[in-house]
């Protein structure tokens, strides 16, 4: 459930005390020195290189002994340490319940700006905390898209609030029209959604020239030829490549819904009985070339099959960071209610499909970005740290290391339009970076080697993590 938007006192102390000053006013100048400098977009790593960042932007780089520090600047010798630009969570729910300790749960994860996919939080608020991030005094990822509440169709793969519920073509534009007048950065679409619906809010969105993502509420194909920028966990796809799909489908528009199990359950279902075979879906890989249609498999929230089958979570140690009261509801979340034996058997053979249907696309020169739904209705995603998991099950389904850092770097930048800005650590660009005890390049695992974050300009060095995870872990119980 969503909880009234509020900043707790126990937050503002977190944001505003000690690690508040830590993060401003910050340094005019900060010189990383020694540094590897790894590129996702493809060239070699530059060693022994010097960053310059001054006020929020990277004015210098190059190789240490060749770069001038400016007088009065903070050296940070990283000799043996790798810098990658800030990663972005591309489908992310961080003001839903518990978001006061998820702020800085991205920030220590060296997650450093997110898409937020379903908010009820009203603009002016979420510019309100946007100028917070900008100016220090609030310790988390920017939000770097955000698109209000979703809109879905009367019938449904459940229901999530604060969505917008449409039954004609009229409520579905007037609906597109409400968002633009809220001033939300895109356009969410959810299940439930007739051919005629999707087309009537991919007009509208059109009209009031916003973007339109979301899940595929038919199939892939009309979702990418509607004109979906991103279709968000690969909904449908697993079906579309089946070769008896025609058949799966109409027997499913057929089944009775069971409500004594969860949505997330008898989705799982219909998909369970279909094949993927690489051949069937290359005429939609063509499609989603053609279109530009991008991907966000969000793979990380297949893992919530096992845990609901022993309680185990990918990183356990960050337990102790997470709201309570928040974690408590997992055992009992509403997607996922009364699963038999074989749906956890079969759950866990999803996330195999879905790891097996991406080694595919990427062949076939589709656009993929990382994504979670960390705190979306998939229980054991912590978010932040389910980042770094995403980024291994990317390379377990065949990227390579640099390849998975383009997903939740360069690419998520390229498909907002503003890789002059962010994706890569380039003179000029925002200094959003994280700094690396180890090469990323030799074991994506590394990603979590993390020793410093800068965020907006301003460091967060490893004590500081420390102490933000530590005030974190005292305020858990009580959140």
């Amino acid at each position: 459930m969503t909880k009234p938007f509020r900043i707790s006192l126990l937050a503002t102390a977190l944001f505003s005390s000690t690690l508040g000053a830590r993060l401003q006013p910050a340094p005019e100048v900060v010189a990383f020195t020694h540094v590897a400098v790894v590129d996702p977009g493809g060239t070699a790593t530059q060693r022994d290189t010097t960053v310059v960042v001054t006020g929020d932007r990277i004015s210098e780089i190059g190789s240490t002994g060749d770069v001038r520090i400016p007088p009065g600047a903070r050296v940070v010798d990283a000799t043996r340490q790798y810098m990658i630009p800030g990663l972005w969570d591309m489908h992310a729910h961080i003001f839903r319940h518990g978001r006061d300790a998820f702020f800085p749960l991205y920030a220590v994860a060296g997650v450093t700006a997110v898409r937020d996919m379903n908010t009820a939080v009203p603009m002016v608020e979420i510019e309100a905390h946007r100028q917070r991030l900008a100016a220090g005094t609030l310790i988390g990822p920017r939000l770097i898209a955000v698109a209000g509440p979703l809109i879905a169709g009367p019938v449904g793969e459940g229901r999530f609030p604060p969505q917008c519920i449409v039954a004609t073509p009229a409520e579905a534009r007037a609906a597109v029209v409400a968002r633009k007048s809220m001033g939300v950065d895109f356009i969410k679409v959810h299940g439930g959604l007739s051919r005629e619906l999707l087309l009537a809010i991919a007009d509208e969105a059109r009209r009031q020239d916003l973007p339109l993502v979301g899940h595929a509420p038919g199939t892939p194909e009309e979702a990418s030829d509607a004109g979906l920028r991103s279709i968000e966990h690969n909904t449908g796809v697993h079906m579309s490549s089946s070769p008896d799909a025609a058949e799966l489908r109409k027997a499913n528009r057929a089944a009775t819904p069971d409500p004594g199990v969860g949505f997330m359950i008898q989705n799982l279902r219909r998909r369970a009985r279909a094949k993927f075979d690489e051949q069937t879906a290359q005429p939609l890989f063509a499609k989603f070339r053609a279109n530009d249609t991008w991907l966000v498999p969000t793979l990380v929230q297949g893992l919530a099959w096992q845990y609901l089958a022993d309680g185990t979570v990918p990183y356990p140690g960050w337990m102790r960071y997470m709201p309570r009261s928040f974690t408590g509801e997992w055992k009992n979340a509403p997607g996922f209610i009364n699963p038999s034996a074989q749906d956890l058997v079969d759950g866990n053979n999803d996330l195999r499909t879905a790891i097996e249907i991406v080694a595919p696309m990427r062949r076939a020169g589709l656009k993929l970005m990382v994504g979670t739904d960390a705190n979306g209705p998939f229980p054991s995603l912590i978010p932040g740290i389910s980042l770094h998991e995403e980024l291994r099950l990317f390379v377990e389904a065949g990227y390579t290391p640099a390849q998975a850092l383009r997903a939740a770097t360069l690419a998520p930048a390229q498909f907002l339009g503003r890789e002059k800005d962010f994706g890569t650590v380039e003179r000029g660009k925002v200094a959003d970076l994280v700094l690396l005890d180890a090469d990323p390049l030799a074991d994506i695992r590394n990603t979590q080697k993390i020793q410093a974050v800068m965020l907006n300009g301003r460091l967060l060095d490893r004590k500081a993590l420390d102490e933000i995870l530590s005030r974190l872990e005292a305020s858990a119980p009580n959140q």
